[in-house]
């Protein structure tokens, strides 16, 4: 594991009097309140100062709309400041401290220290309507507004759900402790208290999906796809599905969590001891970067980090330079880049640079030194897992061989009983084996990996915008009327989830299937992918088949799931219409994205390709979001007029492919 100094990587600084509150950035500019009664507007790219706006006390973090900046102060008034010029609008007093507010439409919700909640109109000023929380404990967290609702929590040890037109309460959830943070994602809002407790709580009624308690207070809570990220006092960062609150891993800090920010790629943790942590998809820390000084708040903005310590100095840090999944040299295939995971050494070129895994083959130490002799040693990381059941030899011993050859050297101890009961429960495994290919003795069915396939979807003349996709599946899927597709009945009752048990027949075999399509028709070729995307239905939803798989493909590979996807509006099933041009009249701009891709590369998910429309829009929305690479993956397609190849050979790479059949079919 890498370790930096802040000071070596730092683009640019930007120095205070004081401590500095936590950023806000919109529009590559960088709003920051500090404690030395000051607001700064600082460019992004350079650290240059745009404008400063002067309060009586410390100014806290800043909401930021089209024109105006709003920002809470100690002195007791909210200030909304020309974003342009940094001249004041208007004040409001309230007589007591205004924290970091939240904007929504015309108005600004801020909480105070006299545990009070206000509604500001952004135009005047003027308080539209305040809310007294039972005791007189300050409502210190950002409030979060959601479904007509504004969220508040408050030192009282209350979380308050009062109407955002009139401020009345319609619920006081009692947490127990102090609730210091709020986040919210896909109609849920979590909250964190001081007793330890999160609470998840649907928006749309109010209701609790889950309370999860852990033995430390809850500092900080953020959100990221499928996922709720923890900051604790306890000197431990967690990551629980939002869905449940299941807990998915967790990492030691060693120190006390100051402030945490995500990415797709990594969880960024700065603790009190001077270091902020880069923690991976599994849990594990990826590098570190030391600081001189304490780091007190995080804030990302795209390929960019910024951090603020208590000395008052502001951190630019460029975040490419860490990427630990970017290819090596030229992604043209002249140097080699990211290749996935594998059971066995053999399995990839050894001169690749990446990650690797090995199983015991019930060989002695010799057999592991020439396994380890064939990796390269400039590969960032090498993680070994060794099988437990093997007696003849020791985990010391291959660890002490293993770090005599290569740096960075991360050994597993797993028994094989332990590694097929994670297996079974979706969790750690190997991207491109089955449950009953651990140790390479049994494949996955011949009608699931001797052929996968492969189409190039061009849309039909009246919609030339769709872009040209490539589409890798993992069968064909014949029409029901057919009594030639055994596997297409089985394939159906999968993706279609038509029973209500979870033991779909050969569900386990669709789903490493796929892994094992993505591994190897893939990973191996010379760029690596940032997302897996699933295609939402018709209704907007997700099926559960595509849920398993992504979450699958997150836990297993450095691609991280994101359900950015979604729909703007409720369409036709396709499977109602025959006319290929209808179903693409059916989902022109059905699609949207929320957020931006810049610069990802993209692994699009669907069940069933007929026609491609529901592809091709999707990738032309990802594209127009950023994107700059998508590629189509799918379950099976649907035999018709549309010519589908076999690919050819078990080590075809998708860029082999095209090399081979061109833009052509």
């Amino acid at each position: 594991m890498q370790t930096y100094a802040l000071d070596d990587i730092s683009q640019w600084t930007f120095g205070a009097a004081a401590a500095m509150c936590p950023p806000t950035i919109q529009d590559e500019v960088l709003y920051v309140g500090c404690r030395d009664n000051h607001l700064y507007a600082i460019d992004t790219a350079t650290g240059e100062l745009q404008w400063t706006f002067e309060a009586d006390h410390t100014v806290y973090s800043p909401a930021v709309s089209t024109g105006a900046v709003y920002a809470g102060s100690y002195d007791n008034s909210l200030y909304s400041i020309d974003r342009n010029t940094g001249e004041g609008q208007w004040s409001t007093e309230a007589n007591s401290t205004l924290f970091a507010p939240q904007l929504n439409g015309e108005f600004v919700y801020v909480g105070a220290y006299n545990g009070c909640l206000y509604c500001i109109d952004t135009s005047t000023g003027s308080i539209e309507w305040r809310f007294q929380g039972d005791g007189p404990m300050s409502v210190k967290t950002t409030p979060e507004v959601a479904d007509g609702m504004v969220y508040a929590g408050s030192d009282d040890e209350h979380l308050y759900i009062v109407s955002e037109s009139a401020g009345r309460q319609k619920q006081n959830l009692n947490m127990c402790g102090s609730v210091r943070t709020l986040t919210q994602l896909n109609g849920f809002m979590y909250a964190g208290a001081t007793n330890g407790a999160i609470q998840a709580i649907e928006t749309g009624t109010g209701e609790t999906a889950w309370l999860q308690q852990f033995e430390e207070a809850i500092r900080t809570l953020t959100s990221r796809d499928e996922s709720v990220i923890v900051g604790s006092a306890g000197r431990v960062v967690f990551c629980v599905e939002a869905d449940s609150g299941t807990l998915c891993w967790d990492y030691s800090t060693g120190a006390v969590v100051q402030s945490i920010a995500t990415d797709h790629k990594f969880v960024y943790a700065a603790t009190d001891n001077q270091t902020i942590h880069a923690i991976d998809h599994r849990g594990e820390c990826s590098f570190t970067i030391e600081t001189s000084k304490p780091i007190e708040s995080l804030c990302l903005a795209t390929e960019t980090l910024y951090a603020t310590d208590e000395g008052g100095t502001l951190h630019m840090i460029s975040l490419a330079a860490f990427d630990e999944w970017s290819p090596e040299g030229n992604v043209d295939g002249d140097e080699p880049g990211f290749v996935g995971y594998s059971l066995t050494t053999d399995a990839w070129p050894s001169e690749a640079v990446g990650y690797y895994i090995v199983l015991d083959r019930n060989d002695g130490l010799d057999s592991y030194v020439d396994a380890l002799n064939q990796l390269d040693t400039a590969a960032r990381e090498v993680v070994l897992i060794v099988d437990g059941n093997n007696t003849s030899i020791h985990t010391t011993k291959i660890k002490t061989e293993a770090t005599n050859r290569i740096d960075r050297v991360t050994v597993r101890d797993c028994r094989r009983e332990q590694l097929e009961a994670e297996l079974e429960a979706l969790s750690y495994t190997a991207a491109t084996h089955s449950l009953n290919h651990i140790d390479g003795t049994k494949e996955l069915p011949e009608w699931l990996t001797s052929s996968h396939y492969f189409r190039h979807l061009t849309s039909p003349e009246s919609h030339p915008q769709c872009p040209r996709l490539f589409v890798c599946g993992l069968q064909r899927y014949y029409k029901m009327s057919r009594t030639d597709g055994k596997q297409s009945w089985h394939l159906y009752d999968f993706v279609k989830n038509r029973s209500s048990n979870d033991e779909i027949p050969y569900k386990k075999n669709f789903i490493f299937g796929m892994l094992d399509l993505i591994s190897r028709r893939v990973l191996r070729a010379p760029t690596s992918y940032d997302s897996i995307i699933p295609i939402p239905g018709h209704d907007g939803g997700i099926s559960k088949p595509l849920k398993l798989t992504t979450k699958m493909v997150a836990k297993t590979t450095p691609i991280d799931r994101h359900h950015v996807l979604t729909r703007i509006n409720t369409t036709t099933q396709q499977k109602s219409l025959t006319d290929i041009e209808a179903r693409y009249d059916n989902v022109e701009g059905s699609f949207g994205v929320k957020g931006d891709l810049n610069g990802q590369r993209v692994l699009l998910i669907d069940d069933i390709c007929t026609s491609g429309a529901s592809l091709s829009y999707a990738a032309k929305a990802l594209f127009e979001a950023g994107a700059t690479e998508v590629v189509g993956i799918v379950y099976g397609f649907t035999v018709g007029g549309k010519r589908i190849r076999d690919i050819d050979g078990p080590g075809a790479t998708i860029t082999d492919m095209q090399l081979v059949y061109g833009e052509e079919i």
